[in-house]
This record gives C-alpha cells, structure tokens and sequence, in this order.
C-alpha cells in the first residue's frame, strides 16, 4: 500500500459521494468499492477507488435513469 494515501473513514468517504454511510457500507460488503482495515477497526478508502466508480450518464439512458423527465 502507497503511504502517501490520503485515506478517507467511511463517513469522510459518504460526504466525498453525496451518499450514506450504510450505502457506503453496502458497497463495500456487495464488493463494489475495496476498503482496507487497519487494527482491529479502523476502516480506510483510498479515495482513488471512491472516484474509480463514478460512472457518466449516457443521454440516451438519462431519461430512463431520470424517471422520464429529461432536462
């Protein structure tokens, strides 16, 4: 692991996506975003794993993602 990382808590890590931290968590256990233990408890994200899983819209799907109301 790169010491250099600006590890994030999970809180810290909900803030950064604009989501809880039971989703954060819910990523976590469902595989989608790695996180590292470090003791006993402490949990960390490498904030590069957090970017890695925005995705863009596609416009051709945005009005289905939208619920139908295209901008």
């Amino acid at each position: 692991m790169d010491a250099n990382i600006a590890w994030q808590t999970i809180p810290q890590s909900a803030e950064a996506a604009g989501v809880s931290t039971s989703t954060i968590r819910r990523w976590i256990a469902r595989g989608h975003l790695r996180a590292y233990k470090f003791g006993p408890r402490a949990i960390r994200i490498d904030p590069a794993d957090l970017n890695g899983m925005a995705e863009e819209v596609n416009p051709a799907t945005f009005e289905h993602v939208n619920g139908g109301d295209a901008l």
